[in-house]
């Protein structure tokens, strides 16, 4: 059972990676070294505890996105078809992976955020195409539901940098990775809940809220700073705690 102190340093993680999100998009992906190296939740646990709160954020991202039109969901269907069954794999695949391998990964991964945060994107070979091509999608899908359950990172975390190194719209990409969380979130957890028990629906709820609130201050940040040094910032600040989450493995 958690205690109030538990509860309120769940929902602050929260509310401080959904301002990183809202900030720049990026921040999901530190979660779980949080919840493991603060809280000292076992990794297993944390992935769940953070997939869970997915659930909340993918679905008012989702509704978000879909009220202002900026979903296509022509493409969405394939990547949701890709996303499921590789979602099952990757809570399968997690239970065989030591906590060495597990920490390995999302470091490296960490690292690869904000490398892809600090690198320029130029926009005169952005390709024209608003759709892709259904074995695309479904690509695309399987390859982001199989990392994100792996790691308990969110959707956009995978499939934002994989599209733009496609040059496919940013509009497009981001507009798709919302959508994208809700299944994998659903598919994922269900699977942890199987395996663990009811362990992750209540700290996943609280970090969830956390996530959805955080984006609010994070976004009027954003509009008060200037955008490139913002980004950069957060861009070192992950390949740090990724380098840091590596040195840690290595002692």
């Amino acid at each position: 059972m958690m205690d109030i102190y538990t509860i309120i340093f769940l929902f602050i993680a929260g509310l401080a990676v959904g301002s990183s999100i809202g900030c720049i998009g990026v921040g999901g992906v530190v979660l779980v070294p949080i919840l493991v190296q603060l809280l000292g939740i076992p990794i297993h646990q944390a992935i769940s505890i953070a997939m869970a709160s997915y659930i909340l954020s993918g679905a008012t991202g989702t509704w978000s996105f879909a009220r202002s039109k900026a979903v296509d969901w022509s493409n969405a269907k394939w990547l949701w078809l890709g996303a499921i069954p590789a979602a099952i794999a990757g809570s399968l695949v997690i239970n065989v992976l030591p906590d060495l391998i597990l920490k390995l990964i999302i470091s490296v991964l960490i690292i690869s955020s904000g490398l892809h945060a600090l690198r320029r994107h130029p926009t005169d070979d952005i390709r024209e195409t608003s759709s892709l091509m259904p074995s695309t999608g479904l690509a695309l899908g399987a390859t982001t539901g199989f990392c994100s359950a792996l790691t308990g990172t969110g959707g956009p975390v995978t499939l934002i940098p994989i599209m733009l190194w496609m040059h496919l719209p940013p509009a497009l990409a981001i507009g798709l990775a919302q959508t994208i969380q809700l299944p994998i979130a659903l598919v994922a957890s269900t699977f942890y809940i199987a395996r663990d028990g009811l362990v992750a629906p209540l700290p996943g709820l609280v970090v969830g809220i956390g996530l959805g609130l955080g984006t609010f201050p994070g976004s009027w940040i954003a509009r008060q700073l200037d955008q490139l040094v913002l980004k950069r910032s957060v861009a070192v600040v992950l390949i740090g705690t990724g380098v840091f989450g590596i040195i840690g493995l290595i002692k």
